[in-house]
């Protein structure tokens, strides 16, 4: 398969066997890669199926259109939720790595604003774990 053959799609695949994994940290370049690598994944299979999907079929099978264009919306969104709970625990484990709490993921429920602040942090750099007893 051709995105299989993409680094940043492979790095985005290897979010997949770690999905349950939300305790231990994430390095920020690890992290980028695997986003860059959902939203390069998403925007080719959108494209396929939005575009060339429904120009191709539609335009040649008038009578089965609504399904053909059902088909179009329905991959790409299935894409979307299969991918949602790996970029979850990636989020979480890029916020640990940052020494913050994974709960400063409900920033996602306050619209732009808290998705700034989300973006902020998770640019900072990685801090080194807390030793025990300190």
């Amino acid at each position: 398969m051709f995105l299989m053959s993409v680094p940043l799609v492979r790095d985005f695949i290897a979010l997949f066997p770690e999905t349950l994994e939300f305790r231990e940290g994430m390095r920020r370049k690890p992290f980028w890669k695997a986003v860059a690598g959902f939203v390069l994944s998403y925007l080719v299979i959108a494209t396929f199926f939005y575009e060339v999907w429904f120009h191709l079929l539609i335009t040649h099978v008038r009578h089965h259109g609504e399904l053909f264009a059902d088909i179009g919306i329905f991959v790409p969104a299935l894409f979307c939720l299969a991918a949602f709970l790996p970029l979850l625990s990636a989020q979480a484990r890029r916020l640990h790595d940052a020494r913050l709490s994974g709960w400063w993921m409900l920033l996602w429920l306050i619209p732009y604003l808290g998705w700034l602040v989300l973006l902020v942090l998770f640019l900072l750099p990685s801090r080194a774990p807390l030793r025990p007893g300190t």
